[in-house]
Formats: structure tokens, sequence, C-alpha cells
């Protein structure tokens, strides 16, 4: 949900900027007087990293290691990060440094020494992180086709202010703005580029791209104007219906149909502004209010929105920005928001305040008094919405597992500085930072607690997790990038190998779903018997609110246990975001929703090079799942459902709309841009907060 990217690095930045040091990402802005000194930006990226399956259902011991680039945390001047759809690959560059890139989600990094040093001022990613494109600040673009191994300098490009670039999602087009000059745009991976002359000269400050790189829409600050383009970057319009204003950052959904822009920051009051057609027209939400606004967030079809301010309210809308409803009566300094992966469910908290949540998307709110009023610092949430955990200074860790309806002070982890929290999607395990101290992880929802001495008592400022709660990375304030996997146990072997087949999906009437790999692996101790893929139109009744693009999975197999882990995986470019595990009971002619009971799974991962979602869950003899009455024969029907709506919208665009590259300038003359982990799918959205400098 929200900026696009379905694998995100989570980024915090600190700003230096006249005198002042601004700290932002605990809990509300930090002004604190400093020398006077010039502008230094530091980054620190803490990879999301694939997931790994492991056996230990309980806290366990994680191995910690300091991110052994010798890059990161030591130059401080990082401008821009790019990284692939499946989080893997990922490309960053330094400010009068060089590139560096990892091909195993930030583990390792190698410099790539064609780049050289140059004042480097953003990247940009193709969705599986082979195409990149870099832009110098006084210099040219650069490219690469082999996922930053070697660099080709576009001298075609010109030698110029280079500001922001952003790609399609194949890396064919991209589109790039220069400080007081024009939008540029290329056609053939960069090889050659246009000056869109019609885009006018300005002070751009971001460019947004919908995934097939048609539809761009660019603003400038300082007032300036929205410009949009529906033709790849050919022909410019100035959207003069939206003013000449102090624009900061624009955002777009997949399509670029729907856009919302936002007027102030730090410095300037101002309005939300929408569009849904593309930037054709634009409309003031005066609803919304005046404000010194702070971070807005879309889902993916750009429907819900929901806004905050640097020290007001929490807005939604439910209708692309049409209306808007202010969800709080009182000036709430918010801290941190958190989303369900389908963005109904919402909980935010408020330093020295109270933890506040939603059912509905936001419409409305209900503020959760049991919990205390406490300088709240983090919030994090599992994939439905169920299981919360949040942190607080100088207090405990707070769980529920009733979407915030009641909370239970976990004492176990002591009271301490907490600064972040983190879950897995499924929210059993869960990690939380001290500042100044240790990091704790729990494998039972929050209950029971390890220190994990190995990382140290240092500054902890942010900690993110792979969905399945194995993989860590954390950051030190001032200090490095630290990496942890769970320390895993071997089973004992069984009788045998573990069962796998090999099946294709039916065909569709979208191409790009027929006939893809679909991989069924049983456990030792069962025998497939029979296995197939079926079309939903197949099946005696069809599901009135989801589509199975993929098919169902119909299989039989014998077995002599009770519980028997079932994996599927699938050759798409889908997301867990947008599909949800179902079955399809022929006795009763019915589709559900797979049981708790099955503690179903839904992550991505890259097989040869190519994206694949695998659904996990546990079957039970006998059980919810099986539709065989016979103790050791298991029958199990199940697909993965897209909803109507998002059917409908990959029937128009294609399978490939999905893969959002969604690109937002990241290193402004006129603003500090500072990303701050809220939560967004695998239940996490990205708040982006922006200052006026």
């Amino acid at each position: 949900m929200s900026f696009g990217r379905q694998k995100f690095l989570n980024i915090k930045k600190y700003s230096m900027k006249k005198g002042y040091y601004q700290k932002l990402g605990i809990a509300k802005k930090i002004l604190i007087k400093l020398s006077t000194v010039t502008t230094v930006l530091v980054y620190v990226l803490f990879s999301v990293v694939s997931p790994l399956k492991t056996v230990n259902a309980t806290n366990g011991t994680f191995s910690w290691q300091k991110s052994n680039t010798d890059l990161l945390a030591d130059k401080y001047n990082w401008t821009s990060v790019a990284s692939s759809a499946d989080g893997s690959k990922v490309a960053t560059v330094a400010n009068n440094n060089g590139i560096y890139t990892s091909a195993d989600a930030g583990t390792t990094w190698s410099t790539q020494f064609g780049a050289d040093a140059r004042a480097w001022s953003s990247i940009a990613s193709s969705s599986d992180g082979t195409k990149l494109a870099a832009t110098v600040n006084g210099g040219y673009i650069y490219t690469s086709t082999d996922s930053g191994a070697t660099w080709t300098e576009q001298t075609n490009s010109g030698i110029r202010l280079w500001y922001s670039v952003a790609s399609s999602s194949d890396g064919s087009k991209l589109s790039a703005v220069v400080n007081g000059d024009y939008v540029y745009t290329s056609t053939d991976s960069g090889a050659t580029w246009t000056a869109r002359v019609s885009s006018g000269s300005r002070y751009y400050a971001t460019i947004t791209s919908s995934s097939d790189g048609v539809n761009l829409a660019a603003s400038s600050g300082g007032p300036g104007s929205i410009i949009t383009s529906n033709d790849s970057g050919a022909t410019w319009t100035v959207q003069s219906g939206a003013g000449s204003r102090h624009w900061s950052t624009i955002t777009s959904s997949s399509d670029g149909t729907k856009l919302v822009a936002q007027v102030g920051g730090l410095f300037n009051t101002g309005s939300i502004f929408t569009s849904i057609d593309s930037g054709v027209t634009w409309t003031e939400r005066t609803t919304a209010g005046t404000r010194h606004w702070w971070s807005v967030a879309s889902s993916a079809d750009g429907s819900k929105l929901i806004a905050v301010t640097i020290d007001g309210n929490i807005v939604v809308s439910t209708d692309s920005g049409s209306s808007w409803t202010e969800k709080t009566t009182d000036i709430k300094n918010w801290a941190s928001i958190t989303s369900s992966s389908d963005g109904t469910k919402l909980a935010a908290v408020s330093y020295n305040g109270y933890i506040y949540t939603s059912t509905n998307s936001g419409v409305t709110w209900t503020e959760r008094a049991s919990a205390g009023n406490r300088i709240w610092i983090s919030i994090s949430s599992g994939n439905d919405g169920n299981k919360l955990a949040a942190v607080a200074n100088s207090g405990y860790i707070y769980t529920s597992t009733d979407s915030g309806a009641t909370w239970t002070e976990q004492t176990s982890a002591g009271s301490r500085n907490w600064a972040s929290i983190t879950s897995s999607s499924d929210g059993t395990k869960l990690a939380a930072a001290a500042w100044s101290g240790s990091i704790y992880t729990s494998g039972d929802s929050g209950t029971t607690w390890t220190e994990q001495t190995s990382a140290g008592s240092r500054n902890w400022f942010s900690i993110t997790s792979s969905s399945d709660g194995t993989k860590l990375a954390a950051g030190v304030f001032g200090g490095s990038i630290y990496l942890a996997t769970q320390e895993t146990e071997t089973p004992p072997a069984e009788n045998g190998n573990t069962n796998t087949v090999g099946l294709v999906t039916p065909t569709s009437s979208i191409s790009a779903f027929s006939l893809r790999p679909v991989t069924l692996t049983t456990p030792t101790g069962t025998n497939i018997t029979s296995s197939s893929t079926v079309p939903e139109s197949s099946l005696a009744t069809q599901d009135s609110t989801n589509q199975y693009p993929l098919g169902l999975v119909n299989f039989q197999m014998t077995t002599n246990q009770t519980n028997n882990q079932i994996v599927l995986t699938f050759e798409t470019n889908l997301l867990p975001s947008q599909v949800t595990p179902r079955k399809f009971n022929p006795n009763t002619n019915s589709y559900s929703n797979l049981p708790g009971s099955a503690g179903a799974t839904v992550t991505e991962t890259t097989i040869n090079g190519k994206h694949h979602l695998v659904l996990t869950y546990t079957l039970i003899d006998n059980g919810e799942l099986d539709l065989d009455p016979t103790a050791g024969v298991v029958r199990d029907p199940v697909g993965l459902a897209v909803s109507n709506a998002t059917y409908d919208e990959l029937a128009r665009t294609g399978e490939g709309y999905v893969k959002i590259i969604a690109i937002a300038s990241s290193s402004i003359l006129m603003f500090g841009i500072s990303v701050i982990k809220l939560r967004r799918r695998r239940g996490t959205v990205y708040k982006i907060i922006q200052t006026r400098a």
C-alpha cells in the first residue's frame, strides 16, 4: 500500500541545516541548537530481506553481524537508494562518493569503481534490479544493465544539475528533472535523452511515474507548478488549475490516474490537492483543512488516502480525496501509524497521548485508553491487523491480539527507552530496539522476550523484519547497520524426502497468468496421489467477490501424521497484498478464507530471476481443510484469490502493473526528505516527511 514498490528499504534520514539538528523519526520532531554548519545528509538504510523458513517457534537466538560494507555508516552523504521489487538487489549513491550495490538484500556490498566518486543525486531501478539509472548534480546520467556491475556515461543527457530520476517497471522508460531546467525523458533505457521543453524550466522537487512509465507528474516548489504528461514525457501540460504553490510531494496510484499532492511542510501551510484523471483537472480538498501537512499515504488503487499534520490530526478519505474526515478532535503529536495489508485496520500512537485504532480504513477511530497515556514511539501490525505491538519511551512493550481493543503490558523485556518495534506478517515474531540499550526479540507475540546480547548495547534507532521474522536489520544512530538471521534447527530426518510435483496454471483470459509454473510440496511421511490446477470456471459455483487468475490447486495425498505443512509456489508478478488464500468446498459449493488454524502465510521470492509467491499453510488430517473423512487421506482444493476490483485493474493494464516503481526525489535542494517506517504490506506503509530548507 502507499508508495508502490512492494519491497521497500526502510530509511531514516537526519538533516542538519541552518544550525539546527532535526531528529526525525522518534515521536515528534526535536530541534536542538547547534553551531552553524553546512547541510549534511545522513541515511541509515535497512534492508528488508527475503523470507527464510525456520523451524524455531520460540524466541530463538539471532546471529548478529555488522553489515560488512565499511561504507554505509561511515560515509554521511547518502542521497538516494533504489531496490528491486523483491528487495534482493539494492543500489545506493553517495554525494561525492560512489555507487554501491548489494545482491543479497544488503548483507554484503560492492563498490562499483566504474561509477567513480561524483556528486550523485538520485538512483532508480527496474523491478528486477538489472537496469539502473543514476544522476549526477552537475554531471551526466549513468546507466547500468547488469545490476550495477558496469556503467555507461550517457553523454547525450548532457551535463546538468540533475535532481531526480524515475523509471518504468521494465527500466526502458526513464524520466529525470533538472533543478532550474526541464524534464528529460528516455525510451531506450537511457541511451538517448530528449529535453521536454514543453515542461518548462522550473525548480523541480519530485517526479512520479505510473508503473508502465506512460503517466508522469512532477512538482516544483519555490512556489511552482504541477506538470503532467500522459505520453511518457513527450509532451507536458502545466496544470494551471492547481496553481503556483509551495508544492512538496506528489504521488501516484499504480496506473497513474489518481494523484495526490501536498502544499505545506514545516514552514508553510497549505492544502491537499487531488486529481482522478492523471492530472488533467485538480481539486483543492478544503475539507482536509489548511495545515502544516506532514505525510500522506495512498492505497495502490488511489481510493484510500490518509494524511497527518506535524502536530495535528489524522484525516482520511475513502473516495480518492473527494471527501475527508478528521478522525480526532484534539491536536495530537502523532508518532507512528500502522496498517493491515488491506488498509482496513489502522492503528496510530500519539506522543504524550493514547493509542487510536480504526477498523474501517480510518472512517471512525477509537481511543484505546486501556493502554494508557504514554510517550508512545512506535507501533507495528501483522498482516491481518489483529495483532499489534507498541513501545513507549521510558516504558514497556504493549501488545494486543484483538486489533487494539485490549492491551497487555509485557514487562519481561523491562522498562526502557524504546525506539522502534517491528513485526512478522503473522504478528507472532516481534523485535524491539532500545535507545542506549539492546535489541529484544519475541517468538510468541510478545509474551516472553530474549535480549540479543550479541548485537550489543547501542543507540538503536530503527529496526525492521522480514515477513517471517527470521531476518532483522537495525540501524544505530551515527553508527552502522547490523543484520541478523535467526539460527535454525535441523529437524530430524523422516521416511525419505519431501514430495514435490510440478504443475502449470490453467489458461487465463489474461495471458500473463496462463501456463505459469506451480510447485506443490508436501512433507515427509506423505504421498501425493493426484494433483492438478483447475480454472474457477470449471467449478460448480463461482466466487462472487473474487477471481482466481492462477486457478485452484486440487490435490490428494496420504499421510502418516496429523499436521502437514503444505507449500504452493506460483510464478507470478502478483504481490502478497493483492491475494488472499481461499478454498473451494465442493460439498457445499462455497468459497471461504483459509481458517486461522491453517496459519497461512503468503510471501514472495525470486527463483531463477523470476518473481514467485509462496503460500505456506498447515493441513490437518480430518481438520477444517480436509474434505476426505478417511483417516490418512487428505483432499484440499486451494487457490490465491484476487478481489474483483483488483482483477478488473489487471484486465485493463496487465499483470505487470503490480510492479510499481514510485520514484520520489531523494535529495532535494529545497527539501529534506525522511522516509520513516510506519507500516504497510506485509503490513507496512512508509511515511514521507518533507521539511523546508
